[in-house]
């Protein structure tokens, strides 16, 4: 089987090391970048190619939704998982505004994350925007 490949959008180092800890522990995915910030987002997902990017709302520089909705005009196809801790419905409707696949809440763990991830990559049901 092919790993799914994702990118992932955080700015705490221990979030982006476990997230990359757990993918070099298995064979259905796999770390295809990391950035600290949604600054370069559209630039970064275009050059590493992940088949979802995983995003967190709370960042700094950029306005995460901003740059989904540059990434939904340069690559209308990809998958983008936001994840947040935010439970404002504003903040959840405003990712999906933008372009978002799905929206989950922090309190998921990595583990389930990247389920979550592999499935909205592999369920043909499932529709980028």
């Amino acid at each position: 089987m092919v790993p799914v490949r994702f990118l992932l959008v955080d700015d705490s180092e221990d979030i982006r090391e476990l997230f990359v800890r757990v993918a070099r522990g298995r064979s259905d995915v796999a770390c295809a970048g990391v950035l600290t910030s949604a600054d370069h987002l559209a630039e970064e997902a275009a050059r590493s190619s992940p088949d979802i990017v995983i995003v967190d709302l709370a960042l700094p520089g950029r306005e995460p939704t901003d740059a989904i909705r540059e990434l939904r005009t340069c690559m209308p196809g990809c998958k983008i998982l936001v994840y947040t801790g935010r439970e404002d419905d504003a903040a959840t409707q405003a990712a999906l505004d933008a372009g978002a696949t799905c929206v989950l809440g922090k309190s998921l763990t990595v583990l389930e994350l990247l389920e979550r991830a592999k499935s909205i990559v592999t369920s043909p049901f499932i529709k980028s925007p």
